[in-house]
């Protein structure tokens, strides 16, 4: 996300290895950082997923910044697929839900924004 909002930003054609269907569960760091918080305020222990839930394509990740920047250049360059990538990545959130009272409060689009504004 660094790297895209930085293209479409300061400029730069933005690249994507494969064809860009590959998922993410996308969030915004301020959300992570009240996850931590939260974590900090129970006894819970072990490993808890922070996350969204929410699957976005790669694709769909540089069309919201296109709407959010519209004179910015945003097409693609597609290079091979890395190695061993995972097409699919997404993360169920209930545990963090449950044991820290937490849920992840920045859309996509609305943490885009702020990322695209602190750069």
């Amino acid at each position: 996300i660094a790297i895209f909002c930085g293209k479409a930003v300061l400029g730069g054609q933005p690249v994507i290895f494969g064809d860009g269907r590959q998922t993410r569960d996308f969030m915004y760091v301020g959300d992570v950082v009240r996850a931590n918080l939260s974590a900090l305020e129970t006894d819970a222990a072990g490993s808890i997923n922070v996350a969204t839930g929410v699957e976005v394509s790669v694709l769909e990740l540089l069309d919201v910044l296109g709407r959010l920047r519209p004179e910015a250049t945003l097409e693609p360059r597609h290079e091979p697929a890395r190695l061993g990538e995972i097409e699919r990545s997404c993360l169920d959130p209930a545990m963090a839900a449950e044991r820290l009272g937490w849920r992840a409060q920045t859309g996509l689009e609305d943490g885009l924004r702020r990322t695209l504004d602190a750069v």
